[in-house]
């Protein structure tokens, strides 16, 4: 997310921590997945795991079959996760799950040195 202040994402065009990232453990144990990968599976908390079927067949967004719900209501309730290292920089983050846009937002920032 661009500013903290506002609870809208930003484009992934626009982010810079996916490019920024270097995955040290990831819970399905392929390491060199491509930044887009990263982020659309830490934002499907694992549902996803990459755009493309031929890269990883039932778990791509390409797969019609799969659909992920508009509420994240099919999303894992529980996901092993990631383990990145970042490069220097200021990075914001938000959780779109519980977040009515008004009086309830998860939000973050991290900042590397």
């Amino acid at each position: 997310m661009g500013d903290l202040k506002r609870s809208i994402p930003i484009p992934y065009s626009q982010t810079t921590l996916w490019k920024n990232a270097v995955i040290e453990w990831i819970y399905h144990g392929d390491v060199s997945i491509a930044p887009e990968d990263l982020a659309v599976t830490l934002a499907s908390s694992g549902y996803y795991r990459c755009f493309k079927k031929a890269k990883c067949g039932i778990y791509a967004v390409e797969n019609q079959a799969r659909k992920m719900q508009d509420q994240l209501n099919n999303s894992p309730a529980s996901f092993e996760g990631v383990i990145l290292r970042l490069k220097k920089g200021t990075y914001h983050y938000m959780c779109s799950r519980n977040n009515n846009f008004t009086n309830r937002s998860q939000k973050g920032t991290i900042h590397v040195k």
